[in-house]
This record gives structure tokens, sequence and C-alpha cells, in this order.
């Protein structure tokens, strides 16, 4: 890479590049002048604009929208705003006293002041489609209509200038997917692209309308809330102290603290009875009750009906009086499952796990396929489901498939669940590994088999490779098997890690380095410290600096900076720093070639498009002291050019 640098830092800020051209202000933000520039670094317009717009030249992407920029001549104040090219020729005149960016062909300008100047349209040769004569307006994004005010009223035109909606409303939202949302004297409603009103103002709250929405629309009227379609037409009248939108073809709803469910028809498929009820999902939804209980002799238990008939649940504590009960209900509105469960979980394999004093499963159609009989218990996973029978420290685990019938035989003392066809699993303090037939792959033979040991329920190859360990967390060595059980790297190293692109960092001592999926050491521990490869390119640190290096060990970028970081879209460019994040200096280091191409001498290196980027020489200063991450830049920008 070619790095040169054409303009040195002098300027308050720079745009992207844009065809060859950028956008430049000389000095800050509140007295600064805007120019223009091109790649040679040569000032096409000198900076002598008191303002721009868009004016955020630091973040825009385009600093040209539809190929020309609005510029002011003046103080700020009184200043006279016109468009330019990108070669600075003047395309319109200089003559408004405010005017916006074009989009969709036209510009929102004004004459006279910010308080009392009249707003209008122009187009891009500068015709005016709408004369500034109202006091308002707002554009017309992806619409055909824009909202006017007028002496306080608020209307619609269309792109030609034409009233669709005279001046009549206290306030409007823009048109989305052919409708508009209205207010007046405090009431809302909603109309269409011909003005007509499709819901009057008498609502206190309509929510977004668009022909796009997919359910019903909520309403809100003193206090209360329903629904309406878009027709306008109320389905359901404001009644409910909340509403949520709709999901699924279902929207909740809220009476008092109960929540119930209302289909796309306004049908109340749940009356308002449940504590909480969650989204629908494949046609079911987990809802949560309390359940009204009775006394019998000494005994309190809460009746739930199953099968035609009651079932008696006994409150043997006060937990048990109090704890709310759950269960499923389908999109018609039945209870599948009794609600009778302190806890369910998602369906998973058309199976979900619930528990009341022991743990079962039931199926779609609410059948308690396996007894609620275990003590232990995690949803499926490729066909199988972890169970266990004794308590959390003393019980075994085995796994059962969805007839409830045991395919590995409760015996171990810790199981993870099954993906890929793998599970991890202990007996003692050693792990193995199993197959969905209960075959040991391995035998547990093993301190740890990575990701059980780090809290993981799942049991995942990484690349096709797993770390093991023998011995505890602090002395024990790690090694690496693959999907057979091979013992591809044999418990020999002081940590294993980062398993990317077919390496894995392994530490021995403290030193890192990698091995590959034969277990041949690649290269050889003498890092302090190693990451992923990515694109067959590792970062490492070395006596506290950071260095690159390739699959083979050749170090690409040599441990001299304290950070490194891919630069963009560029591959063979690193961005690095030597010194701290907010006092240090950064440049570019070529890795092709293994050279640093800039020096590190700038506080911030940007890209700024079309082969070019931008530096920067100056100070972080916070937005606010108590956040020293969020801050903006004071100092000055120069640019470089990138050529491969």
């Amino acid at each position: 890479m070619k790095i040169k640098v054409i303009v040195p830092p002098k300027y308050g800020a720079i745009s992207k590049f844009s065809e060859g051209v950028a956008v430049i202000r000389l000095g800050d933000k509140e007295t600064g002048l805007f120019g223009l520039i091109d790649k040679k670094g040569i000032e096409i317009v000198p900076p002598k604009f008191g303002n721009i717009n868009p004016s955020w030249i630091d973040d825009v992407s385009n600093p040209f929208p539809e190929d020309l920029l609005a510029v002011m001549v003046g103080d700020k104040d009184n200043g006279k705003w016109g468009f330019i090219d990108r070669t600075g020729r003047e395309i319109i005149p200089l003559q408004y006293d405010y005017a916006d960016h074009f989009y969709q062909g036209l510009a929102k300008v004004r004459l006279g002041d910010k308080d009392n100047g009249k707003w209008g349209f122009i187009d891009k040769t500068g015709r005016e489609i709408v004369p500034p004569k109202y006091d308002g307006l707002k554009h017309f994004y992806d619409e055909n209509f824009a909202a006017v005010k007028l002496v306080n009223k608020w209307g619609f035109i269309d792109k030609i200038g034409k009233e669709i909606v005279p001046p009549k409303y206290d306030d409007v939202d823009i048109f989305r997917g052919g409708f508009a949302r209205v207010k007046l004297d405090d009431k809302y409603g909603c109309i269409d692209e011909t003005g007509l009103e499709i819901v009057p103002p008498k609502y206190d709250w309509v929510s977004t309308f668009h022909r796009n929405i997919k359910g019903l629309i909520p309403v809100r009227l003193e206090g209360k809330n329903g629904f309406i379609d878009k027709t306008g037409k109320e389905v359901v009248p404001p009644k409910y102290d909340d509403v949520d939108s709709f999901r699924e073809g279902f929207a909740k709803v809220k009476l008092g603290d109960k929540y119930g469910c209302i289909d796309e028809t306004g049908k109340e498929i749940l009356p308002p009875i449940y504590e909480d009820i969650g989204s629908f999902s494949g046609g079911l939804a987990r809802v949560k009750a309390k359940k009204p209980s009775i006394k019998i002799g000494r005994k309190e238990i809460a009746l739930v009906p199953i099968n035609g008939g009651w079932e008696e649940i006994n409150l043997s504590s006060d937990e048990d009086k109090w704890q709310s009960k759950c269960g499923f209900v389908n999109d018609s509105g039945k209870e599948i499952s009794p609600i009778k469960y302190t806890r369910v979980e998602p369906f998973q394999e058309g199976m979900a796990l619930v528990y009341f004093n022991h743990f079962g499963f039931i199926d779609k159609t609410g059948v308690e396929v396996v007894p609620r009989q275990y003590d232990g218990a995690r949803s499926f996973s490729d066909g199988l489901a972890a169970v266990r029978l004794g308590d959390y420290k003393k019980g075994k685990w085995g796994f059962i498939d969805k007839s409830g019938r045991k395919i590995v035989p409760l015996k171990f003392d810790e199981v993870s669940s099954f993906s890929d066809g793998w599970a991890a699993v202990r007996l003692g303090s050693k792990w193995g590994l199993i197959d969905t037939l209960g075959r040991e792959i391995v035998p547990p033979s093993y301190d740890a088999i990575y990701p059980p040991d780090y809290g993981s329920e799942l049991c995942r190859f990484f690349d096709g490779l797993a770390v093991v360990r023998l011995g505890d967390k602090k002395t024990g060595k790690w090694g690496l098997i693959d999907i057979t059980g091979n013992e591809i790297v044999p418990p020999k190293y002081d940590d294993v890690n980062f398993i990317r692109e077919g390496l894995a960092a392994v530490k021995l001592g403290n030193k890192w380095g990698y091995v590959d999926r034969v277990g041949k050491e690649t290269v050889p521990p003498r890092y302090d410290h190693a990451y992923c490869f990515y694109n067959g390119i590792a970062t490492v640190k070395l006596d506290g600096k950071n260095c690159q290096i390739d699959k083979t060990g050749k170090e690409i970028v040599p441990p001299k900076y304290d950070e490194i970081d891919n630069f963009y879209d560029y591959e063979d460019l690193a961005e690095v720093r030597i010194g701290d994040e907010n006092t240090g200096k950064c440049g570019l280091f070529d890795k092709k070639i293994g050279k640093e191409v800039l020096p590190c001498q700038y506080d911030e290196i940007y890209d700024c498009s079309e082969g070019m980027a931008k530096v920067f020489i100056g100070e972080r200063v916070p937005y606010d002291d108590y956040i020293p991450e969020d801050y903006y830049l004071v100092g000055e920008w120069g640019i470089i050019s990138i050529e491969p």
C-alpha cells in the first residue's frame, strides 16, 4: 500500500468523499467556514460559506444529497442560502433565509426569519414548486404528500403544490402507507390520501396507521383502550386498561390487573383472567394464573379442571399457596394443559418441560406424555431430554425419549444436553462423552470437557474439536479430542482456548502458542497471550506489546504496538497505536510488505471512502464526566490517500 499525506491536519472537519469531492470546515463549529476540496488537496471552493446542509459532515455518508449542497453566505442569523454542485458552481442563487438539503427532488426553503418566515419547496433547477407561503412544513419523505402549516393549522399538499387537505388540523403526522394521523381539539383521527377522514378525530390516542399494518389498530378514549380496523370501524370498543399490538394474529389486552387475548376480528379468545400471557408461537402461548383454594379439614387445596373432572393440588406450604400456576392455551382459547404447574418451559421439539413438585413433559395437546416424576430435567434436544432422580448433589442423571422411555440409564452424576449427537456425562469427578444411543464415545476419564465445565448445558465441538482437562482448574492440564473421541492433543497444556480456522491457542507455563487439528505445534508457545485466527491472521502479545502472526508463526506485524486493529475494508492494512487509547499515537502498517507506511503520529484515523482517509491531531472531550468513552473530538483534520 502506498500512503501519501495529501493535506496535513488543519481543518476543523472533513466529510467523506463523494465522486472525488469532500466538504471541509476551517475553524470550529460556531465560527468556522465551509468549502470544497478534491483528492489532490486542492480547494475547489475556499472556505467561505458560513453554514451548509447537511451540517453534520463528520457523520453523513453523502455530503451531496442528490448531487447538490445547500450553502449559506453571511452570519448564521442573517445569511442567505442557495445550492452549489461538486465543482462549486452556483446552481440555485443564494437568496433564501434557510434551505434544507434535497430529498426526492425537492428541498424546503424559507423566506424571512425562523419565527415569522414563510416556507415552500423548490426543485433542483431552483423552480418554486410551492412558493414560500406556509408558516411551517414537513417533508414528503417516502410519500407523495407533505404537511403544511398556515395560521397554526396543518394540512397537506401534493408534489405539484396542490392542497389535498386544507390547513384545518392542530397537528398532523406524515403519511405512512397511504394514511396520516391528525389531531383536532386534542383528539386524534386518521385521513387517507384523498383527505377523507377514515377515523374522525374523536380518540385521545390512535396508534400508527398504515395500509400494511397487520391486525387491528389500538385506540384510546377516556383512559380505556380498544381497536379499530383499517376502514375506521370500531371493532373493539375502548374498554381495556391496556392493549398490545398484534403479533402472529393476536393481541394481549389488560383489564384491571388481569390479561386476556383477542384475535384479529376482535373476538376475545382468552378472557382477562390471567396474571400474564406470553406471545403465541406455533399456535400456543404460556399463561399464568392464581387458582382459588378451599380448605378440607387441615388441608388447603386448589381444584384444577382436567379431562372433564377435577384434580386436587395440595397447597402444602405458604409458598405453594401464593405461587401462581402456569399452563398453555391454544389459539382457539382452549387451555390445552391445566393451569396447575409452578413452572413451564417453551416447547422444544414438540415437548414442553413442566413442573409441580416434580418434573415431567407435555405434548402440544396438553397430555403429560412423561408423568411428573423427576427431581430435575432439561428440555429436549436431539430427541432426548436429560432427567434426574434424587437431589441436586446426590441424584443421578440419564436420558429419556419423547415417549418417556429411558434411553440412557440414570447413573450419571451430571450431564449436559445433547448437541449434534453428543452429550457430556460425569461419573464421580470424571467426564466423558456419549452418543444418542447411550454408547460411550469417550469413557468418563477427564476432569472437564469444555464447555460443560464453563456452565453450558450443551456439549458442542468447535471446528470439530473439544477441550478436555485432567486435574483441577489451577494445576490441571488441557488437551483436545475430536468428534470420534480420539485424543488429538494429550492433556499437557496449562490452558487451551480460541479454537478457530483449524488452530487452537495453547498455553504452556506462562507462554501461548498454537496447535493444529492433528496436534502439531504450528506456533511454539512463546507469547504472553494469544487470540483466535481471523482470515489467517491472529493477534498475540509479547512483552506487553501486540503483534500479528500468520498460521506458520511468521510475524506479520512486529511486537511494538499497544493496539492493532484491521483498518476498515483494507485487508493488507492495520491501524496500529503506540501508547494508550487516550494519549497514544496511531499510524498504518502494511501487512503485505511488513512495513509501517504511516508513522504513529496521529490521534485518530478514519476511512473517508474512495481510497482516502482522514487523520486527526487533537484531544477527546467527554460529553459527560461519568461516561469518558462517550466523547467528541476537538482538533484538526488532514487527508491521506491510500493506493494499492
